[in-house]
């Protein structure tokens, strides 16, 4: 490193700037000082001197008055003679300008006495060759005698010249020792900056989080600074600790079923495979696929949960339907352990929730209640009102939870390790609850006795109306009422366009389709478009892109854009609206939520099929055939949730009495149980045999 390279990185430094500035301000202040005791010192000297004139000027004029020239002459002589410190200039002149009287010491110098002529006061005459001055003072006397009374200013100046060069000397004494007590001070100050510094490198070349800061006794703000740093420190360990738990167990969670996915695939696409095991695998493979889309979406919940950004839709719940919901949902699975499920909500109980919310979170309670409850044993859902708020509990007579595990249940990705129970699961479920029912104004709890049972508790607010919502009617929309309106469908996947697609064109929606959003742009302006469905993740030009784009057209300015995404956060939606968006829907979307807005933004009038309200869960009376029930069940084997649906849609509509069955199997497909779907249509031709033998 060359030396000029040095002095720059070195002047460069904090500690060397430090120390200068310190040096800087302490030198200023030693100057300051020092310059304001030097002029103190120098009018104590002026002071001094001329009081001593005055008091010469004084005794002169008296002597000069009370024995005239000839004892003021003796007195000047007689104190010129003796030499002493005290000495001055002497002069007496008279009316005419003469001089009657002189006397000055010669070692004081010559100087140009010819400036004293006229007037009464002070005077300073320069001296000759010297840096000097004669201070004067003039008193008119009478008989119009002038007399003259100086000192010389050469003993003060010598005075001032030594203080001066002692004071040189002390400031560079002052300078070295700045410089050295600055280095000093700025060395002890940087000390636990440099350990703060070096310890934040280790942790970034070795990655390892257990360095900390040394932190001496001492209560200052360094000292605090290393104390906060040091429990930042044992924070982020903590936090990385746990995030390196939580990706074992997402990876092994992860990695489960898509090892399942492989397995069946491969087992599909194996020569010797027959129809029925393939259809089997392939059905496995779906299955899978939306166990590891359900861990997803459970973990997005989580996420906006934590974030905050969570949207809730907080009405006036029946809680008593919500229940009964739920357990229609796993009395199948409970039966088959052998686990008694049932509900004891009494009718009219309402609750300011989420509706969907509020079942998920009762779903997976219910779930895990059910998973570790043995058979013989029971599981209830309970509710009552308690003053302002209304109570949910589910309780069950399960293996229990140990006292030690109780505060860690609602952890991320926790499940009960059991020698004798193992289950499947997540460890997601009762963490997403515990944040939904928090997100709803209330806290979920839990009390558990090992080998006795558990129970899980909630209280929510009362609604401030009490009045039950409506029955939603299932309606099947067959047409639009209004003119032919032009859609331009976007999306970057085949199947999304042709799932649009079949939805519109039959209720007689002119549909265009384009596959990213340049071409969405221009088939916007070449089709001019009564509404747009656009998707949002495209490739070369995004869906807030094209609709930036499209809303600077002036000709499409009135066209509706209703934006459709998988991203579920408000900071998406919002840049959707910013966009140009008109409406937001987030996937996945029920198709009549779609229609509902389509239609409002193009002021149309859905037309339905006649028919009645029917209870969600209401037990079905009429059952497909045999043959209709195997074409449902290898739909629900292959997983093609599509056909299914349609399927039953074309039953409902050919035989109203098939309405209680559809409204069941859609509950299930809604849920994507597709083992428990299939279970659910065996169990009818179980039935059905289980008829004929009797």
């Amino acid at each position: 490193m060359s030396p000029d390279s040095l002095r720059q990185r070195i002047a460069q430094t904090l500690g060397f700037r430090l120390a200068v500035y310190y040096a800087l301000i302490f030198v200023a202040s030693v100057l300051t000082i020092s310059t304001f005791a030097y002029l103190l010192l120098e009018r104590s000297l002026v002071a001094r001197d001329h009081e001593l004139i005055q008091v010469k000027l004084a005794d002169y004029t008296t002597r000069y008055i009370t024995t005239g020239l000839g004892g003021l002459t003796d007195a000047v002589g007689a104190e010129q003679a003796s030499g002493g410190d005290d000495r001055v200039f002497v002069r007496l002149v008279g009316p005419n300008a003469d001089v009657l009287l002189a006397s000055m010491p010669p070692s004081w110098g010559a100087y140009d006495l010819g400036d004293l002529d006229g007037g009464e006061g002070w005077r300073s005459v320069p001296a000759h060759n010297q840096p000097v001055a004669l201070e004067v003072v003039t008193r008119r006397l009478p008989g119009g005698v002038f007399l003259e009374v100086g000192r010389t200013t050469l003993e003060r100046e010598r005075l001032l010249r030594e203080v001066r060069g002692l004071l040189g000397w002390l400031l560079g004494l002052v300078v070295v020792l700045g410089l050295v007590g600055g280095f000093a001070l700025t060395w002890s100050t940087l000390t636990p900056l440099r350990q703060l510094a070096d310890t934040l490198g280790h942790i970034t070349r070795t990655g390892q989080f257990d360095a900390r800061v040394p932190v001496g006794p001492g209560r200052d703000v360094i000292g605090a600074l290393g104390r906060t740093s040091n429990d930042l420190l044992e924070r982020i360990e903590l936090l990385i600790r746990g995030m390196r738990d939580a990706l074992d167990t997402v990876a092994h969670d992860l990695r489960t079923p898509v090892a399942r996915l492989r397995s069946r695939a491969e087992t599909a696409l194996a020569g010797n495979a027959d129809g029925d095991g393939s259809r089997e695998a392939l059905a496995d493979v779906v299955e899978e696929a939306d166990r590891v889309s359900s861990l997803l979406t459970t973990l997005m919940d989580i996420s906006e949960a934590e974030t905050g950004v969570m949207r809730l839709d907080r009405t006036a719940v029946d809680v008593a339907a919500v229940a009964a919901e739920t357990v229609e949902l796993y009395e199948d699975v409970a039966e088959q352990k052998g686990v008694t499920l049932s509900h004891e909500v009494p009718d009219g109980l309402l609750a300011s929730a989420d509706r969907p919310r509020l079942r998920q979170v009762l779903a997976n309670i219910v779930d895990n209640a059910v998973k570790y409850t043995p058979s013989g044993g029971r599981v209830s859902i309970a509710g009552r009102s308690a003053g302002d708020d209304v109570v949910i509990e589910v309780a069950d007579t399960g293996i229990g939870i140990a006292p030690e595990h109780l505060s860690e249940i609602f952890n991320l990705f926790h499940q009960v390790r059991d020698p004798v129970v193992v289950v499947d699961g997540t460890g997601l479920g009762l963490a997403i609850s515990r944040r939904l029912t928090r997100l709803m104004g209330g806290e979920l709890e839990v009390s558990s006795t090992p080998g006795v049972g558990s129970r899980f508790w909630f209280d929510l607010e009362l609604p401030p109306v009490m009045t039950p919502m409506p029955t939603i009617e299932s309606r099947t929309p067959v047409s639009v009422q209004g003119d032919q309106r032009r859609v331009l469908v976007v999306d970057d996947e085949e199947d999304g366009r042709s799932l649009l697609r079949e939805l519109l064109a039959p209720l007689g929606f002119e549909v265009h389709e384009a596959a990213d959003g340049e071409a969405a742009v221009r088939d916007a302006i070449r089709l001019q478009p009564d509404a747009i469905l656009m998707d949002i993740r495209m490739p070369r030009l995004n869906g807030v892109d094209a609709m930036r784009e499209i809303r600077g057209v002036p000709a499409l300015q009135g066209v509706s854009i209703i934006a459709i995404s998988a991203g579920a956060f408000e900071q998406d939606r919002q840049r959707c609206f910013e966009a140009g968006a008109d409406e937001f829907l987030s996937k996945p979307f029920r198709q009549e939520r779609l229609l509902e807005l389509l239609c409002e933004r193009l002021r149309l009038k859905l037309v339905y099929a006649a028919d009645e309200a029917q209870p969600a869960c209401a037990a079905p009376a009429v059952v497909p055939d045999a043959e209709q029930l195997q074409q449902l069940l290898d739909l629900a084997s292959r997983g093609d949730i599509k056909s299914l649906l349609r399927q039953v849609s074309d039953l409902e509509s050919l035989d109203r009495a098939y309405s209680p069955f559809v409204e069941q199997l859609r509950l299930r497909a809604d849920a994507y149980q597709m083992k428990e779907l299939r279970r659910w249509l065996k169990s009818f031709e179980a039935m059905r045999h289980e008829c004929l033998a009797r």
